[in-house]
């Protein structure tokens, strides 16, 4: 969770669109060995330690302290670079 957190910190760009942002999420995912092909995940789940979802679970937690919120890029929007990096490496600290 840490690796992930660190490595959205270090790309988030608030100026991204949401298509923009959610292929940086992406990226991520396949990096730590997740995989963003949910169909090869159902097919055999001992292949990945999880999905993009996960990885998303883990930013939304992060940032909003819940693991159901709206939208993440809008929230992450409205929060701001400073606010939102500040809160996730708030949670890495925790870890």
């Amino acid at each position: 969770i840490a690796a992930v957190l660190e490595k959205f910190a270090a790309v988030y760009d608030p100026a991204d669109d949401s298509a923009t942002w959610f292929e940086k999420v992406k990226t991520i995912t396949t990096e730590v060995g997740f995989t963003t092909d949910m169909k090869a995940y159902k097919a055999d789940p001992s292949a990945y330690p999880g999905t993009v979802a996960d990885v998303s679970t883990f930013l939304r937690q992060a940032v909003t302290g819940k693991t159901d919120s709206p939208d993440l890029y809008t929230i992450m929007q409205i929060l701001g670079y400073d606010r939102t990096v500040a809160r996730i490496r708030g949670c890495i600290s925790q870890l």
